[in-house]
């Protein structure tokens, strides 16, 4: 009589049973003339797995699953995650559209798929200019797990997501010198094209908002008695079959603030009051209503909109300047405004406060510039003389908002 198989662990293994080198386990056998392998981690999860195989009704769905594409196993791997909120659905639907805007990925049987091809999704994201940030979430978040689904389900055995990547460093952004600021405006507001655009731009340029807390305002955020902005929200579009607008809540407590509004700000904002559409009421998206920002066709203004006029008033730009071009995304205007505030003198934890920023080190980021090289290392030296954490060093110094008035 043969002497039964064993596991390592001296476990009899059944027929069609076996363990691989790695210690992970497989099952193999045959049905209808084709042969088929289910591989898990452990026996048990095997033999979990093989119960299936005997109950035989899932048996042709659950292993021919191998044929399907990669834009059908990431729309299975969201299927599961039935706690979503909007936001996080918001930005697995734009990581979806990402993936197919740049690459044939998609269409490609998850089966077939290799490292390989990963890694030049990666380096296409890279080269369309996307952040390293972007690419590893887009990756991480959505790719690795949706893989590692089909790995646990036995649909593949190896993650091709499952590899070391040495990301590029990260470039530093630019800020926009005083007289690029100024060539900018004036370019804007002279322009019968850009006119139109000059308030937002304004705006962005001398709060620091985020696009989307900007795009997100309603008549209740600003106190236009006081002069100052309410921050506790930002609006999000997915633009995946169609645009899906949803407001994201602020998480943290860094990024609900009060954002004052100098008297430029301020006229710019009762400009954009007087020139809303007159249903602006009307729109309400997640409970908020009484939006400020709309386009020329009196639909609610998106960030792909914004990008998209930033881009053609860049060009513009460079055109007319070209000694002297500038890269313009919302983000510089925003950085720009943090570099003024450097360079105005108000203090770290005031900048950290205004900005929204999490981590008092994003603001330090600032300092670094080559321009104020000498400031970073003394803030730095006077936290580390202080016994301050850099990261928690606005809750222990005294924070005040009232720095620019003018």
């Amino acid at each position: 009589m043969a002497e039964k198989r064993k596991d390592s662990k001296g476990r009899i293994l059944k027929t069609g049973e076996s363990e691989r080198k790695d210690g992970s386990y497989q099952y193999r056998f045959t049905k209808n003339g084709k042969r088929y392998t289910v591989y898990a981690s452990t026996l048990k999860q095997l033999r979990e797995k093989e119960d299936e195989v005997q109950k035989a009704n899932i048996l042709h769905i659950q292993y021919t699953r191998g044929n399907m594409t990669v834009k059908e196993l990431l729309e299975w791997y969201m299927s599961t995650k039935s706690n979503l909120c909007q936001g996080s659905i918001g930005t697995y639907m734009t990581d979806l559209h990402r993936i197919e805007k740049h690459s044939d990925l998609m269409d490609i049987k998850i089966k077939d798929v290799t490292t390989a091809d990963i890694r030049e999704l990666c380096k296409k994201l890279l080269k369309a200019g996307y952040a390293t940030a972007t690419i590893q979430r887009t990756r991480n978040d959505l790719m690795y797990p949706a893989f590692k689904l089909a790995c646990s389900d036995g649909i593949i055995y190896k993650n091709p997501c499952d590899f070391h990547w040495d990301l590029p460093e990260k470039k530093r952004k630019k800020s926009l010198s005083k007289i690029q600021q100024e060539q900018l405006l004036s370019l804007v507001k002279n322009s019968p094209k850009f006119s139109p655009q000059y308030e937002w731009i304004y705006i962005l340029l001398n709060t620091g908002l985020r696009i989307g807390e900007l795009l997100g305002l309603t008549m209740k955020d600003i106190d236009m008695q006081n002069r100052i902005i309410k921050i506790d929200h930002q609006l999000q579009t997915v633009s995946y079959d169609g645009y899906i607008h949803y407001i994201k809540k602020t998480k943290t407590r860094s990024g609900m603030r009060i954002v004052p509004m100098t008297f430029g700000v301020y006229e710019n904002f009762c400009r954009v009051i007087d020139s809303r559409p007159a249903n602006a009421q009307e729109l309400t998206i997640d409970g908020y209503n009484d939006f400020l920002f709309f386009t020329r066709n009196d639909t609610i203004r998106t960030y792909a909109t914004v990008a998209y006029l930033m881009k053609q008033i860049q060009d513009e730009y460079n055109r007319q300047y070209t000694n002297d071009p500038i890269h313009l995304t919302a983000h510089i205007l925003r950085h720009t405004f943090c570099t003024n505030l450097v360079q105005s003198g108000a203090s770290l934890n005031t900048i950290q406060y205004v900005m929204g920023h999490k981590h008092i080190s994003t603001s330090l980021d600032v300092y670094t510039d080559s321009h104020f090289t000498d400031v970073s290392d003394e803030i730095v030296a006077n936290i580390q003389r202080f016994g301050l954490n850099p990261d928690n060093a606005a809750t222990q110094l005294p924070v005040y908002t009232n720095f620019y008035t003018k």
